[in-house]
């Protein structure tokens, strides 16, 4: 099984190299669905398909976007870069491409881009028949929806297993569009399903008031536990979402699900399991769901608060005053492993207070200093530092890539510390 990783910029690309995924998928500059992701320049993008391959590692590039007929020359110059630069796979949402892309790059294997919206057996027989070598999945699927469509073709099946998801089907959206001329399906997707709204009824009257304004956003997608399974039913591919999150998000991400992934192979049970939940609520996320692919579709999938970063459970608030709180903890953390904490609003939005402004007063009693006031018997998290096995390469580009390619095959040091 494939693990596929984001690489939004070529710092993303060497933590997902690092992490150990198989695969990386990347955009370039123009025809991408992630617009304001890093992505990749003509010579960054022919530079990480070396480096990539290095490794053993496949590069798929996204035109995930649907193309206007103004845009069809320089699809075509883009076309003819890519069949040149040995690239594994393109992934493509506008149909109205094939016949061009198999005239100007037949040596570029199709991927179906999730942004087609195919979710049922008939759609991905139809792009079979069309000469797709892969289909991702629309990510509103349950694991045995998953089963009966790989079971039923012969194209390769690729999943989403970890990330962000939309509240509207994939690709099938328009409300950034209509709202402020950003279109989802152009790559520039502002978000608006991640803003607060109110629930009115016939008479006008608002029926959100306790249970919270952010009735659209969905938490985050985690499929940890659903590894062996997904295996076992025969997907081909397991993919993170993320061409816009942190080069650290790659690496302890695609850390964490190559574990999973190689016990799941070996028929072992995963004992890192714990430790990985762990590192993966470390990083950026909304609170977690595993909803569609168990079939749990339910408002414990909404986020309820602001969709900000939560973080580990910590405990809850107590004890509130005019510029503090206090929460209890069920277990202590050491102050050097966390940044800060994070808490629920009375506002129901998610505040950060550093952990300068936490103070431990007893076995696992804190005491926060802050003006905002949290929420009664409001969650709070913990906001850990990530594992830092991957040092930060931030601010390297292209000639850095290109130079550590070179170097390694000499088998000297670059000066590129990503080990």
């Amino acid at each position: 099984m494939e693990l596929l990783a984001p690489a939004g910029s070529p710092e993303h690309l060497i933590a997902a190299l690092d992490g150990g995924a198989d695969a990386v998928y990347l955009g370039g500059k123009s025809f991408s669905a992630r617009k304001f992701a890093g992505n990749f320049s003509p010579e960054e993008m022919q530079d990480a398909v070396r480096l990539a391959h290095t490794r053993g590692v496949a590069v798929y590039v996204t035109l995930d976007t649907l193309i206007g007929d103004i845009e069809m020359e320089s699809l075509k110059e883009y076309l003819v870069f890519l069949s040149s630069i040995n690239i594994d796979g393109l992934l493509i949402q506008d149909l109205g491409c094939i016949d061009l892309i198999k005239e100007l790059a037949p040596n570029i294997p199709l991927h179906a881009s999730t942004q087609m919206t195919v979710s049922n057996l008939a759609g991905v027989k139809f792009l079979e028949s069309l000469g797709f070598k892969r289909v991702v999945l629309s990510r509103e699927l349950s694991l045995t929806e998953i089963r009966n469509i790989v079971s039923s073709c012969s194209v390769e099946i690729e999943v989403f297993i970890h990330g962000a998801l939309c509240v509207c089907y994939s690709g099938q959206c328009l409300m950034s569009s209509f709202s402020g001329g950003r279109s989802g399906n152009r790559g520039a997707c502002a978000q608006p399903c991640r803003k607060p709204y109110e629930l009115v009824d016939l008479s006008g009257q608002t029926i959100n008031k306790e249970k919270g304004r952010y009735i659209l956003s969905l938490k985050d997608l985690i499929g940890l536990d659903s590894v062996p399974q997904l295996l076992d039913a025969g997907v081909k591919s397991l993919k993170i979402e993320g061409r816009m999150k942190s080069p650290e998000y790659v690496y302890n991400t695609v850390s964490a699900y190559r574990k999973a992934i190689d016990a799941a192979e070996e028929g072992a049970v995963f004992k890192d399991h714990g430790k990985e939940v762990i590192r993966l609520k470390s990083e950026f996320n909304r609170g977690y769901t595993t909803g569609y692919l168990d079939d749990d579709i339910s408002a414990d999938m909404v986020t309820e608060f602001a969709p900000g970063n939560r973080g580990i459970e910590a405990g809850v608030v107590r004890n509130i005053h005019h510029d503090e709180f206090e929460f209890a903890s069920a277990a202590d953390i050491r102050r050097q492993s966390a940044t800060g904490i994070t808490f629920i609003s009375n506002k129901r939005t998610i505040e950060f207070v550093p952990m300068k402004n936490v103070y431990r007063k007893g076995r696992g009693i804190y005491q926060v200093k802050t003006k905002i006031r949290p929420m009664t018997k409001g969650q709070v998290f913990w906001i850990l530092d990530p594992e830092k096995k991957y040092l930060h390469i931030k601010g390297y580009g292209s000639k850095d890539i290109n130079r550590c390619f070179f170097v390694c095959q000499a088998g000297q040091k670059c000066g590129i510390n990503y080990s």
